[in-house]
């Protein structure tokens, strides 16, 4: 299982009480449910697959990425404008010493767009792309079994992202959690020269 960092800018703002005790309660809940599974699993035949996800809300919406697939989060740098890239890049920023193409995901995907900059970003783990997703809030962690995914169906998979990025519709409790592949889906996009 993978760490995920939460780090402020420059050490200069930390995060709220609410929020790291948010992050703590998440955390616990992923380890009790981890437990809650290892003993369900003992007791079946077939060990079912368990799959650690990352949850963040884009407008309205919740959706959700591999853990393997970030880095870390951290407190919103400073971003720089750049001129004639796609809307959905906000610009760039300095992250531990790596420029990283800002990405607001709610223009990407076309959903209502709530005008505040993110005050945290994640960190995708990728050596060809060097990006960050805007995100307003930490993220949540969820440990999900391979049973709770819905895939996608071919109309879905075509009609909202381009291709195959969703990788599946998942229920949690009243809400639906849209899990996407946002390494392939940036690596199908056209930057141009960031």
């Amino acid at each position: 299982m993978q760490e995920i960092a939460v780090q402020d800018k420059a050490n200069k703002t930390k995060l709220s009480e609410s929020e790291r005790m948010k992050l703590i309660n998440d955390t616990a809940n992923a380890v009790k449910e981890v437990n809650q599974m290892a003993g369900e699993s003992s007791t079946k035949e077939a060990h079912e697959e368990t799959i650690m996800l990352v949850a963040f809300s884009v407008g309205k919406e919740v959706y959700a990425v591999s853990i393997d697939q970030i880095k870390e989060v951290v407190s919103c740098p400073d971003i720089a404008p750049i001129p004639q890239v796609p809307p959905f890049v906000k610009g760039v920023a300095n992250v531990r010493g790596n420029v990283l193409a800002i990405i607001d995901l709610a223009i990407r995907f076309g959903l209502a767009h709530e005008g505040e900059q993110g005050r945290f970003v994640l960190v995708m783990k990728s050596e060809e792309l060097k990006f960050a997703i805007s995100v307003n809030a930490v993220p949540n962690t969820m440990m999900i079994k391979r049973s709770q995914v819905t895939q996608a169906t071919n109309i879905i998979n075509q009609s909202t992202l381009g291709l195959n990025y969703v990788k599946g519709i998942i229920r949690r409790d009243d809400n639906i959690v849209v899990w996407v592949d946002i390494l392939s889906l940036m690596e199908n996009e056209v930057f141009g020269e960031i």
